[in-house]
């Protein structure tokens, strides 16, 4: 109807806004991080690059692989795609992307956790926890997407009401369970980090009533901390409370919501450091 086109281009342009506004800077600033001298030794920063390059990764992949399907101007375009192993790679790049910003933003906060209780030995073994946190991170999200390119994903063609061709993703044949490991891999990772970003909150209050307010603590960097873990937390258990009931109550709306939460979820963490992470401003 001219209602679901409006709204899954209004969708469609706040993604690609937030997008246009958000990724030029941070692709330049991980770049910045990877080349700088003085970011030579920060491996939590580079973990934060990790993390940010799955963001990009989410984004780009849900427009290309999602957003455009039902775009009657690129029936195309995906008709020559679904003849081809691409739809099966950009399903299996979508997961892996996911688990990958779930499992780096654990192995974050992690890291911020151990810092509060054990400084000395993570300052010691810093190297050791990014290599072990970053190839860990690639390795869970590899294996958890890999029964994907068994999935038999495609784009099936369908007919619009305006009377053109689109197509939409979907499973061959309804095996839509090859993805069970990815969800539950990151339902249980999102929770996880949210408890541990807690656990920080708590831990460095209880330093600031022993200690005292200092010039280092006056920017309050636990309470970015907090927001980002809980909005990425509550955005994704949204989304997939979203993905849950369409599959057993079949409304056109209900799709057209997703751009806004992956919009949020891939662009609040950036902004979130840029505001709390005084050295990388």
């Amino acid at each position: 109807t001219d209602l679901l086109n409006r709204i899954d281009l209004v969708s469609t342009a706040i993604m690609i806004s937030s997008g246009v506004v958000t990724f030029p800077p941070a692709l330049f600033a991980y770049f910045r991080i990877l080349t700088l001298q003085e970011f030579n030794k920060e491996y939590l920063v580079k973990l934060f690059v990790l993390n940010g390059f799955s963001n990009f990764l989410i984004f780009i992949i849900c427009i290309v692989e999602v957003q455009f399907t039902n775009w009657p101007s690129a029936y195309f375009i995906y008709k020559y795609l679904r003849q081809t192993f691409v739809p099966v790679f950009f399903r299996f790049i979508q997961e892996f992307s996911y688990s990958l910003m779930w499992q780096s933003t654990f192995f974050i906060s992690l890291n911020r956790y151990l810092s509060i209780r054990y400084i000395q030995l993570m300052k010691r073994n810093g190297w050791k926890y990014f290599l072990f946190a970053s190839s860990s991170s690639l390795l869970f999200a590899a294996i958890v997407a890999f029964p994907l390119f068994f999935s038999g994903y495609t784009y099936q063609e369908v007919f619009t009401i305006e009377g053109v061709f689109a197509h939409y993703p979907t499973y061959a044949n309804g095996k839509d369970f090859h993805d069970i490991p990815g969800a539950y891999h990151q339902n249980f990772t999102s929770f996880v980090t949210l408890i541990i970003n807690l656990l920080i909150v708590l831990n460095i209050k209880s330093l600031r009533h022993h200690v005292g307010e200092n010039s280092k603590m006056k920017g309050k960097p636990e309470h970015g901390l907090l927001v980002t873990s809980i909005i990425m937390f509550l955005v994704h258990l949204a989304q997939t409370a979203i993905l849950i009931f369409h599959s057993f109550y079949k409304n056109p709306y209900i799709p057209l919501l997703i751009p806004i939460f992956i919009s949020v979820a891939t662009t609040v963490p950036f902004w979130t450091l840029i505001g709390f992470a005084h050295s990388l401003r």
